[in-house]
């Protein structure tokens, strides 16, 4: 398996402001950005109906499984992050890339 990418669904806490989110997002970034293999992180949204979608892209199926493991073992450093999220919504898929194009 070549690329893969983790995509996370959520909507955040009912307040949360989105200059909240995107400084908790930033702040997680200096973790996610020492994560071996990483490729590429975006945050997009909300939707029409509330939701965010968070990709992270890493260049191995080990690189991704790697991260998930250092993310449980450090929560500390994204909690800002996760403390916004509403997880009842929270909804996570880990794929392989399969085909892509890049301009």
């Amino acid at each position: 398996m070549g690329h893969v990418v983790d995509i996370m669904r959520v909507k955040f806490r009912p307040g949360a402001t989105e200059e909240e989110i995107l400084k908790a997002s930033d702040q997680a970034n200096g973790l996610v950005k020492t994560m071996p293999g990483l490729l590429r992180r975006a945050l997009l949204g909300p939707d029409k109906d509330g939701f965010w979608v968070d990709t992270v892209e890493y260049d191995s199926l080990p690189s991704a499984e790697q991260s998930s493991k250092t993310v449980h073992e450090r929560p500390g450093v994204a909690q800002a992050y996760f403390a916004l999220v509403d997880m009842t919504s929270f909804t996570f898929q880990r794929l392989g890339v399969r085909g892509e194009v890049v301009g």
